[in-house]
């Protein structure tokens, strides 16, 4: 069975070409040193940084898993994200000031010059290994099944063809390129959800409340 019309697939190649374009047009305006690569010379504007750093914490593990999560265990799973705000908080009103001041960029950086360079190669070894082979699966693995499921298309030529692209500007562009198409990816995101969620709550009959009162154990936020 189709699942996919031909405007839904003109609609992905086109989101996908966006992103792909974005990314080696921000390559191109990198400064060519270690610095502007990894760090884009520190020059980002404040917009792009924040839209990236929301789209960075969504991704297919929140998607696919965490609204598959809801659907069984209920609206509870919404505090896994609201939990997270005094943190941010404390980081963004104590801590940012004080990176600023002392002009730290990373966090190895930071525990290198508290504790000594083998604290700071320490982290970098741990969570290098910990992206490559524990934060990276699930995100690859649930974006890739899903678009598997709905466009028919062989899983393990959309997991290497999402890598492929992906690479194809990050690797060239460096943190530049990865904050732009980040930022465009939020838009993306914030849009298709919000838009996502009207479109599909007109479709259910008697909208929201009928949805609470067929069951109502889901929806408590504290369970």
């Amino acid at each position: 069975m189709e699942i996919l019309s031909g405007l839904d697939k003109a609609i992905i190649a086109a989101s996908l070409a966006v992103v792909l374009l974005v990314g080696l047009w921000a390559s191109r305006r990198q400064d060519r040193t270690a610095r502007g690569y990894f760090l884009a010379s520190g020059r980002l504007p404040w917009y792009i940084i924040g839209a990236a750093f929301v789209s960075t914490s969504v991704s297919s593990e929140q998607i696919v898993g965490t609204v598959g999560a809801a659907y069984s265990g209920g609206m509870g799973i919404a505090n896994w994200e609201w939990f997270t705000l005094p943190c941010y908080t404390l980081l963004i009103v104590f801590f940012i000031p004080l990176y600023l001041k002392n002009r730290v960029t990373t966090v190895p950086e930071l525990l290198s010059r508290r504790f000594g360079p083998l604290c700071g190669d320490i982290y970098s070894w741990t969570m290098l290994f910990a992206y490559v082979v524990v934060f990276m699966v699930p995100v690859l693995y649930g974006g890739s099944l899903a678009f598997s499921e709905l466009t028919g298309w062989d899983f393990h030529a959309v997991l290497w063809g999402t890598v492929a692209l992906i690479a194809a500007y990050a690797v060239k562009g460096g943190l530049r390129s990865v904050m732009f198409t980040d930022a465009i990816q939020c838009v993306f995101l914030l849009g298709g959800g919000v838009a996502l969620f009207f479109i599909a709550l007109s479709k259910v009959p008697g909208g929201w409340t009928a949805m609470e009162r067929a069951n109502p154990e889901r929806f408590h936020l504290y369970l």
